[in-house]
């Protein structure tokens, strides 16, 4: 991208554009990433520059959907305090690594390669099958019924069964809860499920293998997000419904394995019905509800309070939100309970850096359009071209 930045520009003017840095060049190459993002994925059209039209729009919108994460927020409930929040994601190093955790949903480029790395936990293969060059995504399988915890590994909890992970590292023992293992805890129990956040692959010893991240997944753009509330009826009786979501409420000895759920299944596990068909309820004391989707309205902070005060405020079909202090805020007012937050956002794109090698994310169909608005944006900049107009917009737009 360097070497197209220096053809479309040097035409122009040799003695401005040759003496443009490389540490420039990264600079308006990164600029235009993140108002290109802007454009498609926002739709914005206030940006910087106007770089593209309605029709690229349409254009790059698919090629661009790899930007867009929907993430579940690791929610704080803080008592006397009318919302629960949840921290938004951050951006890992984007450095070479040959030990610690690899993050679930990043990709990795296996740089070099050493016998005695076994990647299987997180890429899924046996380490001798890595290949140097090659990119992979880390996904490490949720936890079941007889594992290790490893001291250091990022899980959350889906269903703790009979286990109190409180003495490994969690805060709390409900569902939803995010915890560093403090213990290499032997686990077998049926009913238990653990999602892997972060893990450390078994890097071997001596010389280690190499890996460089090639995605991330920080915060850039909010897009929308979501609230799990219960509706309806407390349910102790009867069938459940396909594809309907509940959540336990009373623990209870119910066995709900038949309709997607656990064994034993915790106070606060959610789980999606598998069938239209009714449970062996007998005398199990065990209470569920419904659980809906609902979507947040976001306003601004300065805000909240006086729409608080109104009747219509934060309600369970429709929660009030706000962003503040790097945390998204879902207001419960009192009212009712949140169990789960959804965020749906545009991550942040990697910056490009010539000194480090790091290359743009973009999908490589657009390198040559990155480049060539980057070098419109550059002559702009340089006063050598006047600001391109953005066409008009036709009704069928």
């Amino acid at each position: 991208m360097h070497i197209g930045l220096d053809l479309l520009t040097q035409r122009l003017n040799s003695n401005v554009f040759n003496r443009i840095l490389p540490e420039e060049k990264d600079w308006f190459l990164n600029a235009t990433i993140k108002e290109l993002v802007r454009a498609v994925l926002l739709k914005e059209e206030n940006t910087v520059f106007n770089i593209i039209t309605y029709s690229d729009i349409r254009a790059y919108y698919e090629a661009l959907q790899s930007y867009i994460r929907t993430l579940e927020l690791n929610i704080v409930n803080t008592p006397g305090e009318k919302f629960v929040y949840g921290d938004l994601p951050y951006n890992i190093p984007m450095i070479e690594t040959s030990e610690g955790l690899l993050y679930k949903g990043i990709s990795y480029k296996v740089k070099t390669f050493e016998i005695g790395t076994d990647f299987t936990s997180v890429f899924g293969i046996v380490g001798s099958a890595a290949s140097i060059g090659v990119t992979y995504l880390c996904n490490p399988a949720n936890k079941t019924s007889s594992f290790t915890l490893v001291i250091g590994n990022i899980y959350r909890i889906i269903n703790a069964g009979a286990i109190n992970l409180v003495t490994s590292g969690a805060a709390y023992n409900k569902p939803g809860t995010v915890f560093t293992a403090t213990a290499a805890t032997s686990i077998t129990d049926t009913s238990i499920e653990l999602e892997c956040i972060a893990v450390a692959p078994n890097w071997g010893s001596g010389t280690k293998s190499i890996v460089t991240p090639t995605t991330n997944y920080g915060y850039f753009n909010y897009l929308s997000s979501r609230s799990y509330v219960v509706t309806g009826q407390p349910i102790s009786s009867g069938s459940l419904t396909l594809n309907k979501k509940y959540y336990v409420a009373i623990k209870g000895t119910l066995n709900l394995t038949s309709v997607g759920g656990k064994i034993s299944s915790d106070v606060g596990y959610i789980f999606v019905c598998t069938s239209t068909t009714a449970p062996e309820w007998g005398t199990t004391g065990t209470v569920l509800y419904e659980i809906v989707e609902n979507t947040n309205r976001l306003v601004k902070a300065q805000d909240i309070y006086n729409l608080l005060d109104h009747s219509f405020g934060s309600t369970p079909s429709s929660p009030l939100s706000i962003l503040a202090d790097n945390k998204l805020k879902v207001y419960h007012d009192f009212k009712f309970e949140i169990y789960r937050v959804i965020l749906d956002y545009v991550k942040e794109p990697i910056s490009v850096n010539y000194a480090q090698n790091i290359s743009t994310d973009l999908p490589i169909s657009l390198h040559n359009k990155l480049v060539e608005i980057t070098a419109e944006y550059i002559k702009i900049k340089a006063g050598l071209e006047n600001r391109p107009q953005r066409p008009q917009q036709s009704n069928q737009d």
